[in-house]
Parts: C-alpha cells; sequence; structure tokens
C-alpha cells in the first residue's frame, strides 16, 4: 500500500499533464468549431497557438519566476561592500592576515568582540513567482550596515509546490565555500595604521 501511495505522489504532475493535454485540446476544437469555416488555415494557425497558450497556462508562474530568478541572481544577488571598518593592529597577524577569520572562513566571534554584529531576514520577494529574498547584513557598532550578502530563493511554481514531495527550491549559491567568506568578512575590515 505504501508503494502504491509514493507512486501516486510522484507521478502526481504527470496526472495533471495527461489530464490538462486532453482538455486543451477540446478547448480548441470547441472554438474551431464557433469560428469562420472559410478561413482553414487561420483557423489552425489560431488553434495551434491556442492550444500552446493554454497548455502552458498552469505552468506559466514557473516559466516567469525561472527567468527573473536568473535575471536576479546575475544582477542582485552576491555580496555588497558599502564601507570598511577598521580595526588596530591586533587583530592583524604580522603578514597583515586577519587573526578573527577562522580557517573555514567564519568569523571569531571571540576575537572580534561587538565590532561587528550580524542580522538575518528572509521574505516573500515576489510571492506569485515563489521568489524569496534571503539578506544577511552585518552592521558596526553605531548599528550602519557596512555589507550585506544577497541570496534568491525560487521555490517553483504553484504545480511543483502542490504536486510533489520535498523541496524543490534553488538558490543562487553565489555564497559558497570557505574562500567565498574569508574573502568577503575580509574585504569588510582593514587595519588601523600608525602615522609617524
Amino acid at each position: 500500500m505504501k508503494e502504491l501511495l509514493g507512486f501516486i505522489v510522484l507521478t502526481g504532475p504527470l496526472f495533471l499533464i495527461v489530464l490538462w493535454v486532453p482538455l486543451c485540446v477540446v478547448f480548441v476544437i470547441l472554438l474551431g468549431r464557433r469560428s469562420n469555416k472559410k478561413l482553414t488555415f487561420l483557423k489552425t494557425m489560431g488553434g495551434g497557438v491556442i492550444f500552446l497558450i493554454t497548455l502552458a497556462l498552469p505552468f506559466s508562474d514557473e516559466i516567469a519566476g525561472r527567468i527573473y530568478f536568473n535575471h536576479l541572481c546575475e544582477t542582485e544577488a552576491g555580496p555588497k561592500v558599502y564601507q570598511t571598518i577598521v580595526l588596530p593592529t591586533e587583530y592583524w597577524d604580522d603578514a597583515g592576515k586577519p587573526k578573527f577569520i577562522k580557517s573555514n572562513g567564519d568569523i571569531d566571534r571571540d576575537l572580534i568582540g561587538d565590532e561587528i554584529k550580524e542580522e538575518r531576514e528572509l521574505f516573500d520577494f515576489i510571492t506569485y513567482l515563489g521568489i524569496k529574498k534571503y539578506r544577511s547584513m552585518l552592521k558596526n557598532t553605531s548599528n550602519e550596515m557596512v555589507g550585506e550578502n544577497i541570496d534568491f530563493f525560487l521555490t517553483r511554481g504553484w504545480v511543483i509546490r502542490n504536486f510533489t514531495t520535498g523541496d524543490s527550491s534553488r538558490t543562487c549559491n553565489k555564497a559558497k565555500g570557505k574562500e567565498f567568506w574569508h574573502n568577503y568578512y575580509n574585504s569588510l575590515f582593514e587595519p588601523a595604521y600608525i602615522q609617524e
């Protein structure tokens, strides 16, 4: 019984397509019967266009969402540095590398203290298209934003969200790996040079 239920859940989108295609064909045939009988070529072309439009209608949010999501990933996602925080020389080693960034790319909160605080927010960016925006904001002691990392999540179209199991969301995935975080955090700070 569990196998049968699993099969039904996994093939849910397929059943939707199998039912939707005949409905689209019937819709086009009914519209074709109402049109002028003399214009056969135009009737055939118009029927084909109407068929494609009605066939794509349930998936239009998926198509538009993916196109706009890719645009957002290319134009808005990624790290942004608005200003740097100047730290005394004890935060830097002799080679000028920061002591407060761990080998895995994270900030050593014990060493950096209150020099920087992080705030995160996730909110619906475009609800109809299933796009969410994630912001990781870094603020200095004056509560001014010094940098942020922006990412977007695509939770897919309503057909996939409602007829499949599991998480089918995607992310821009630009913030990947310890090297990315090391470079990002390093770009937010600079050493205070002593003037002689």
